[in-house]
């Protein structure tokens, strides 16, 4: 790791958390969640829980190739340095540069095919997530939640996660949570920036993601398999989740 790099770090699965060897400071990524913050030269502790499924992406930004992100990224305040006292600003992960990463992470190529089509898409990845920050509409993530409030919308949120495919209310949910209906959604779409349902919509469209890598995959099969009974239904929300069809989606894939 070079002393003037950056690092930007995209969780997709479970919550991931790291700190700094010998401080108390602490960076929670949540599902959905990424944050960029000057690396330089120091020990991290990463912390997981066992029986927990985590998927993350990280990426080391060499000063000498990316110099001009960087410097965007601080203007626009949307980092900071890990080791500097402050917890890096955190960002949720939008459609475009999920479905970029998801490609990335399903490639079938081998050999030097597979480093040279994964580059390619790690520069793309790097342009999307420096493009987007530097809208002034960029989503950050809001930490005003008290420590029940934000616990209590992990376990929903992990909830969901687990079992997104079986139809559950808002209603069950928080009475399994403790919590009134009306604060539950109130709290879950300022945190997350979406509705309860569109999250369980989205982890449906997530899923479906996974199963079209498989190179014999049916858009008809899978559309059942996530809850569909009709092909344009759930293109339609596909496209919504990835801005692209479940069929053109599959054609981008490197089988």
């Amino acid at each position: 790791m070079y002393k003037d790099s950056f690092s930007v770090v995209f969780s997709l699965s479970d919550a991931l958390e790291w700190k700094s060897s010998g401080r108390n400071q602490k960076t929670l990524l949540e599902k959905g969640d990424c944050c960029v913050y000057g690396s330089g030269l120091f020990d991290a502790e990463n912390i997981y829980e066992a029986g927990r499924r985590y998927i993350g992406v990280g990426l080391n930004l060499h000063p000498c190739r990316f110099r001009s992100v960087m410097d965007g990224l601080q203007k626009k305040k949307a980092c900071t340095a890990f080791n500097g006292g402050k917890t890096p600003p955190k960002h949720r992960i939008t459609a475009t540069i999920e479905a970029t990463i998801r490609q990335i992470l399903q490639c079938n190529y081998n050999g030097c095919a597979k480093s040279l089509y994964q580059e390619g898409k790690i520069l793309e990845l790097v342009a999307a997530f420096a493009n987007e920050m530097m809208d002034q509409n960029s989503v950050a993530v809001k930490g005003s939640l008290s420590w029940a409030d934000s616990e209590a919308l992990l376990r929903v949120r992990r909830q969901i996660d687990e079992g997104f495919l079986e139809p559950v209310t808002i209603a069950e949910l928080s009475k399994q949570h403790f919590m009134c209906e009306s604060k539950l959604r109130e709290i879950f779409r300022k945190h997350y920036g979406i509705t309860i349902y569109q999250y369980m919509l989205n982890r449906r469209m997530e899923h479906a993601c996974e199963l079209l890598s498989a190179p014999d995959a049916r858009v008809k099969d899978i559309a059942g398999l996530v809850g569909y009974s009709n092909i344009s239904h759930f293109s339609d929300a596909f496209r919504k989740k990835f801005g692209c069809t479940p069929s053109e989606y599959k054609r981008s894939l490197p089988f």
